[in-house]
């Protein structure tokens, strides 16, 4: 038992080191070095701080007693840490991993409160749950983290129900400061190279999609805040084009939403073809339908019928434009979602 402040201020410990069951009511670890394993098996943390320290042979924190925050700040865990079925004394208890380097472990629920573990700008490993919960990641503060061998693949259900939300989950923590949509555009793309380094095709998909949104929501900022009209016009452009790619194909992740966008686009200039031109062509009203599908698979309108009406060409000439943009549109997210 420790009952009064104690201090192991930058500390190097060379043998192994048993806290088991040990009591601290303040400890300070801070820039320590662990060169061999460390173990705070059941032991009761008080008031605890290990920033900046280094656990090169990891370390194992089983059925500890956590207050409502320890410290863990830009700490280096070169081997698996080990939070299995911790404990706590407050409601919500906050393991503050902020910077931190960890390379593995597990990172376990109490039965009673809730531990949310703050992940924001670190650097991950393989991570497991440990009691395999189905809302782990609602116990997970992720930002600005990268993903160094994180297995995305063994929580894809997880993800899917989330709709592939990977920052909205602790409000306990971001109700602080809520993200900005340049940090959630970075949170993504750094969960998007992740998947791609374990070739989680299916992962690294969603992810891009959720960067290039907060791409968007940023453009659309800036076209509110911006006095200048030239970056207001460019805002604007951007936005526009980061919009049309995700309704014509996904961000090219979705080759459903080309047919349905080429769909709507034969469904329109049957329309205006039926506006323009009243006689209608092939003798009928479907006549109309027929000559928007001629007009959207070729750039130049002909054979078929004889059309001598400018406005009706100008149509026929746009849709097939268009037309051809989306059929390359079509085989390239085709290919990319078969490649996927």
């Amino acid at each position: 038992m420790f009952p009064g402040d104690t201090a192991f201020f930058g500390v190097t410990f060379a043998d192994r080191v048993d806290f088991i069951q040990s009591q601290f009511k303040v400890v300070n670890f801070r820039e320590s070095t662990f060169e061999s394993r460390a173990r705070f098996k059941e032991a009761r943390l008080g008031h605890a701080e290990f920033h900046a320290g280094t656990f090169e042979d990891g370390a194992e924190f089983e059925a500890a007693i956590f207050p409502g925050s320890v410290g863990f700040r830009y700490t280096s865990f070169d081997a698996p840490v080990r939070f299995r079925k911790p404990r706590t004394s407050a409601e919500t208890c906050r393991i503050d991993l902020r910077g931190s380097d960890i390379s593995g472990g597990t990172f376990g629920q109490a039965s009673k409160g809730t531990v949310v573990y703050d992940l924001q700008g670190a650097t991950v490993g393989d991570l497991e749950p440990g009691d395999h919960r189905e809302d782990w990641f609602d116990r997970l503060h992720i930002l600005n983290t990268t993903f160094d061998g994180f297995d995305f693949g063994s929580y894809h259900d997880q993800l899917v129900a989330a709709n592939w939300r990977l920052h909205d989950h602790t409000p306990e923590i971001e109700s602080r400061e809520a993200p900005t949509n340049g940090q959630l555009e970075n949170t993504y793309l750094k969960a998007k190279n992740g998947a791609n380094e374990i070739d989680d095709t299916q992962a690294a998909a969603e992810f891009f999609r959720k960067e290039m949104l907060y791409r968007r929501y940023q453009y659309a900022k800036q076209l509110r805040a911006e006095r200048s009209l030239w970056n207001r016009t460019a805002a604007a452009w951007q936005w526009t084009a980061n919009a049309m790619l995700d309704v014509t194909s996904g961000y090219g992740e979705r080759p459903s939403r080309v047919i349905a966008f080429s769909t709507a686009v034969i469904v329109i200039f049957t329309g205006l073809f039926a506006i323009a031109w009243p006689v209608g062509p092939y003798g009928g009203g479907v006549g109309y339908l027929l000559l928007s599908l001629e007009s959207f698979i070729t750039l130049v309108l002909g054979g078929g019928v004889a059309v001598e009406d400018p406005l009706v060409r100008l149509l026929a000439q746009v849709e097939g434009f268009i037309g051809a943009f989306l059929i390359a549109l079509f085989v390239f997210t085709l290919t990319r979602s078969i490649h996927r």
